[in-house]
């Protein structure tokens, strides 16, 4: 999963994880400690998702306005969580198990995220226990309270698998062994598709972002057609062996989310396509071709080798100087001042390629990244 979140690109998906509700009983487990655990285990190496406990008070500082205030992290969602048990039913009857409910709420409006929630269950018995992930069976071996504990931890990394996969839109699927032709995963994909397209602007943005991570797009993310995105979509089409047009259509979506894109990169790269000047970025240079001198044979002549030669003339050529970084900023509507309650919409163009994080300083000079 973790290395899912790094090839399409997610990142920086601040969640508040709340604790752990576990009314029947409370376990050792039960806390928001066991999700954080989770989450974190598969964030890793991505760095995509960044965790904030419920009972985080920075954002609530003092009150002294003259004091240095910690920088606060606004998350995006809420992570809410129940967990469910049902009894054994006696000898011979059905084993205990233990259910799992997930759900993402936006921290803005305390709205529910759609089609992010995950419930799973896990059945234990005297041997260990059991869960099944589309058609696959997943064990965890042991008895007693040990395999209780384990059979948690199993069910939290599950959920937590299914919902960030379902948040990002990644193939998640393939963690558990399922094929782009399972039933479930079509079914899944398909209200993947539905609900993008029912906001073109979505659909469009999604696009956006992921072929500007495969390097074919270089244009901004802003939901809209242009030029450069058509060229890229047929492009990317044709390399998965779709028809060559610009349309973002439900096979087109399938394909890429089955699709090796490591493979794909390394045949486009063989064929690379020119960009259009208005779709870079400010102040990035077209791509030229390789000087005739990079690439031109050594003549044999005596003395030291060609490739000592190259190793002594490296050693002395000067470092190249680092390309500097400058920002353009403003409001998307060149609004200066904003009425209580208007949104904010800002307009950031980097003179190279860049991450940019945004903060605010209130009136009582908190700081707070959003």
């Amino acid at each position: 999963m973790d290395n899912l979140l790094v090839d399409y690109g997610t990142r920086d998906l601040s969640v508040r994880v709340e604790d752990l509700d576990d009314r029947a009983r409370r376990s050792e487990a039960g806390s928001g400690d066991l999700l954080i655990a989770a989450v974190s285990g598969i964030t890793q190496r991505s760095r995509a998702i960044r965790l904030l406990a419920a009972d985080d008070d920075r954002p609530r500082a003092a009150a002294d306005a003259s004091a240095r205030k910690p920088i606060a992290a606004l998350p995006q969602y809420t992570l809410r969580s129940a967990l469910r048990r049902q009894p054994s039913a006696g000898p011979g009857g059905a084993a205990e198990s233990l259910g799992l409910d997930l759900s993402l709420v936006s921290f803005n409006d305390a709205s529910v995220v759609p089609g992010t929630a995950s419930r799973n269950t896990v059945s234990l018995t005297p041997d260990g226990a059991e869960l099944r992930k589309f058609g696959t069976q997943l064990s965890v071996p042991g008895g007693g309270r040990e395999a209780s504990a384990a059979a948690l931890r199993a069910l939290a990394d599950v959920s937590a698998i299914e919902l960030f996969g379902r948040l990002a839109k990644v193939p998640y699927w393939s963690c558990f062994g399922a094929a782009p032709t399972d039933a479930a995963v079509i079914a899944e994909v398909q209200d993947w598709y539905d609900t993008l397209a029912s906001r073109p602007t979505d659909l469009i943005g999604w696009f956006q972002q992921q072929l500007r991570t495969r390097q074919v797009y270089e244009g901004p993310l802003d939901g809209t057609v242009s030029p450069p995105l058509k060229e890229a979509v047929a492009r990317y089409r044709e390399a998965l062996g779709l028809t060559r047009e610009p349309k973002l259509t439900l096979d087109f979506f399938q394909a890429y989310l089955a699709a090796d894109h490591q493979a794909l990169a390394q045949r486009l790269a063989a064929a690379p396509a020119a960009v259009p000047a208005a779709a870079r970025p400010l102040g990035q240079a077209a791509t030229q071709a390789p000087s005739p001198t990079a690439v031109r044979p050594a003549t044999p002549a005596a003395g030291p080798s060609s490739t000592q030669q190259s190793a002594q003339q490296s050693a002395q050529a000067p470092a190249p100087r680092p390309v500097p970084l400058d920002l353009r900023i403003g409001a998307a509507n060149e609004a200066q001042r904003f009425a209580r309650g208007d949104a904010v919409q800002l307009l950031i163009r980097p003179s190279r390629d860049a991450h940019v994080y945004c903060f605010l300083q209130d009136e009582n000079r908190r700081i707070t990244r959003f």
